[in-house]
């Protein structure tokens, strides 16, 4: 809430001081992470600024449910902004992880949701099998890929993550709940998919297309040169030589283009990296 102007959006509490991960990969078009240091700084992206009409240092009011469902009310201050980079960017803010527990009544350095980053996206459902037989060592956790996962709710994992809908199953203390990418993007790989597959469909009519016009310029290249193959058979050349002499000159026109196009197409990405795409321009 800022002044008479109200949005919805989710605040990621994080430790500046040691999750370079995020520092690396997140980019800010105003402000710098040193503004972290203020205990009750926020990040905010551009379209939700936008929104607010809000500016670096304007002070914002969030409006929250805690842990046990408690409404809650705190301030922080706007010290950087990030560029709209897709339809995603406005669902993220970024603000301390002490003060956003303090907001949630959690403990420090406890968690709601907790993330672990993999060097490869290959394994990621072994190794989350394998820390889940884990975890279910040590506390209560819900099966993996059951009907449990969504029973009373409705909904699949990614509508849960995101839904403040309370579950209608009961139990006592904490519960646990181990869930992958490939889970939470199952609906967008369907639609993924799908969308490779129409994409397959289109490139085998397109290869169909060339290999007609590549045949027909081949063929119309063997008829122009009726005379001088009848004078290479008549000096003694076979027709097995004769097709090779043809299938050789279509191999080098072939590598010959390929080379000559990754070099222009090297030249091209060299001359449009010597320019700066800021990050208020759509090519960003």
């Amino acid at each position: 809430i800022f002044e008479s102007r109200k949005t919805q959006t989710m605040i990621r509490g994080v430790e500046f001081t040691s999750e370079s991960y995020l520092r690396d990969r997140l980019v800010l078009s105003e402000g710098s992470f040193e503004a972290m240091q203020d205990p009750r700084g926020l990040i905010l992206s551009a379209q939700v600024a936008r929104k607010l009409n809000a500016e670096i240092g304007d002070r914002l009011t969030y409006q929250l449910s805690t842990l046990t469902g408690q409404q809650n009310v705190g301030d922080m201050t706007l010290v950087a902004i990030t560029p709209d980079n897709g339809l995603m960017s406005g669902f993220s803010a970024y603000a301390n992880l002490a003060y956003v527990n303090e907001l949630l009544n959690l403990a420090e350095g406890e968690y709601m949701n907790f993330g672990i980053y993999l060097p490869s996206l290959e394994g990621m459902d072994r190794y989350a099998d394998a820390f889940h037989a884990e975890l279910a060592t040590r506390a209560l956790v819900k099966e993996r890929g059951g009907e449990e996962e969504t029973r009373g709710m409705g909904m699949g994992p990614m509508a849960m993550f995101f839904s403040t809908k309370k579950s209608e199953e009961t139990w006592t203390g904490v519960r646990y709940s181990v869930t992958t990418l490939n889970e939470m993007l199952s609906s967008v790989q369907q639609i993924v998919a799908v969308l490779n597959g129409v994409a397959l469909g289109v490139l085998l009519v397109l290869f169909l297309i060339i290999m007609v016009g590549i045949l027909n310029t081949f063929r119309m290249t063997m008829y122009e040169r009726i005379r001088e193959i009848g004078t290479m058979r008549a000096v003694g050349m076979q027709r097995r030589q004769v097709r090779n002499l043809f299938l050789l000159e279509a191999l080098f026109l072939a590598l010959g283009g390929a080379v000559a196009g990754i070099a222009v197409a090297g030249v091209v990405m060299g001359v449009l990296s010597l320019f700066d795409l800021g990050t208020n321009t759509p090519l960003f």
